[in-house]
């Protein structure tokens, strides 16, 4: 089966409301642009790799202690070790928005499938996505 993800960055801010980080957002929905051909559960993780991508920011904790003191899929490993997989590219495409450097994020997108025109729309429904009921 295949899987679909959207993706977007929502600002942390500290209590003093100044930008300290983006939280990675990765959603599944029925008409989505970026495929995963893994299996059902490559939305949440996707979400976790970029949940856990902030961890090293936030709480000191390096990402070979996170990979060593969590279970974690090898693909998810791969992309918080080294930006590899699908999910690696994910996290790049963030990386590359929030140093502004467009041009690098174009290539990024165009490399797992995602016509980079339709990122900003991307981001607005992973903004405002919930889970309907």
């Amino acid at each position: 089966m295949t899987e679909h993800c959207i993706i977007g960055r929502q600002p942390i801010l500290d209590r003093k409301e100044r930008l300290y980080g983006y939280e990675l957002l990765f959603r599944s929905t029925e008409s989505n642009n970026a495929v995963f051909t893994d299996n059902a559960q490559a939305p949440e993780r996707a979400f976790m790799t970029g949940i856990l991508s902030l961890l090293e920011s936030i709480y000191d904790i390096s990402v070979e202690d996170i990979i060593t003191n969590l279970n974690l899929n090898e693909e998810v490993a791969a992309a918080l070790l080294a930006r590899k997989g699908d999910y690696g590219k994910l996290l790049r495409v963030m990386e590359y928005l929030e140093e502004l450097d467009m041009n690098s994020a174009t290539d990024q997108l165009a490399s797992i499938g995602i016509n980079p025109n339709v990122m900003p729309e991307i981001q607005l429904r992973a903004f405002n996505w919930r889970k309907p009921g």
